[in-house]
């Protein structure tokens, strides 16, 4: 499923990319301008974006991925779901010590 010839063929039906190979591909450039746009990108796209903090993974699971669901299911819309999720999150953050300086 991951190869070169197969990875072109699930983007052309509408999948997303994950091969440098696909991505530079002048035949898919072609097809799909944006992607020299993702190339460029993706050259300043930190892999590793989550915040280090102990406190991530429930932040992460419990909050932002339900309400990413929920946008995804059509149950709310994005800003409905994420607006849920500010006060659970900051009362996480709060708890933890990281607002001291808004005291």
């Amino acid at each position: 499923l991951t190869n070169k010839e197969n990875t072109k063929k699930v983007c052309l039906a509408g999948g997303v990319p994950f091969r440098w190979s696909t991505i530079n591909d002048p035949e898919m450039q072609k097809k799909f301008p944006e992607y020299k746009i993702l190339a460029e990108a993706l050259k300043y796209a930190d892999p590793d974006w989550r915040p280090i903090i102990p406190e991530w993974p429930e932040v992460e699971i419990e909050h932002l991925g339900i309400g990413v669901n929920l946008v995804l299911t059509g149950a709310k819309s994005p800003e409905e779901a994420m607006n849920a999720e500010v006060e659970p999150v900051r009362e996480i953050m709060e708890k933890a010590g990281y607002y001291t300086w808004l005291k």
